[in-house]
């Protein structure tokens, strides 16, 4: 796990990897999932809810980041643990790279 801050140190970006196992391939260059964690700004933008909590309206979930790259982290995420399993007893054949930035949409 690696943390890299901006200036201010009140962002990170987040790497991780999860090597290869015992039984891995000749080629180790293994598989990146990236993504970024900011949300677009709100201001100037017409909300009929508060945008920074999650709505349920009918069968929608309203809010930022609702169908942006946060259903992707959680995904990522909660296999995480999964890849480590499989990495623990050799069965990860390639490392597997997790990236999570800040800032992709203002910085």
């Amino acid at each position: 796990v690696d943390l890299t801050f901006n200036e201010a140190k009140n962002k990170a970006n987040l790497f991780v990897t999860v090597p290869a196992g015992a039984n891995a391939d000749e080629v180790n260059h293994g598989l990146v999932l990236s993504g970024h964690t900011d949300v677009v700004p709100v201001d100037g933008q017409e909300w009929t809810s508060e945008p920074f909590t999650a709505t349920i309206r009918g069968d929608k979930l309203y809010g930022r980041g609702a169908c942006d790259m946060k259903g992707f982290i959680a995904c990522a995420l909660t296999l995480l643990p999964q890849a480590v399993k499989l990495s623990k007893n050799g069965q990860l054949r390639r490392p597997l790279h997790l990236a999570l930035s800040f800032d992709e949409e203002v910085g």
